[in-house]
């Protein structure tokens, strides 16, 4: 299966636990992929062979709902993980290989290696774009309803 610098207990247990149609990609301290199932492959369309070794932030550049930048080289899901923190989910905006938008709701958790190091920090997400477009377009609706005033006898 999909694997890059990690030791092979790990490997088999991201393989083992994570074979799943949701996306699922792992990272190591330094933010380097070290995992990338078929799920992910399927969703935004790159190969593990593409992006093992590749680190994360340059690959899916993630933007969340308010339009702040998300993955960076600073993350603070990786702060909190090396903290034995949890981090909450999120969705977040990044383009597929082909070029296409997508919506990603991403959970976040880690394998702990103790003394503040992990041994990856996993990612697993799914395609949310037509959720998320579809609540964009009914808050814009209802910006514009608002500014024609109350509306008498509907609600």
């Amino acid at each position: 299966m999909e694997k890059g610098t990690v030791d092979m207990q790990t490997s088999h247990l991201l393989e083992g636990v994570f074979n799943t149609a949701d996306g699922v990609f792992a990272v190591d301290e330094g933010q380097r992929i070290i995992f990338w199932n078929r799920g992910a492959e399927a969703i935004l369309g790159y190969s593990s062979d593409e992006v093992v070794g590749k680190r994360c932030f340059d690959l899916i550049q993630g933007i969340d709902e308010t339009g702040r930048v998300s993955c960076a080289q600073s993350c603070t899901t990786l702060c909190c993980a090396r903290q034995g923190k949890l981090s909450p989910g999120q969705n977040l905006w990044v383009k597929a290989k082909n070029g296409a938008p997508r919506w990603l709701s991403v959970t976040h958790t880690f394998v702990d290696a103790g003394n503040n190091h992990i041994t990856a920090l996993v990612h697993i997400f799914r395609d949310v774009t037509a959720e998320v477009e579809a609540k964009r377009l009914m808050q814009r609706i209802a910006d514009q309803l608002s500014g024609y005033g109350p509306l008498r006898g509907a609600e």
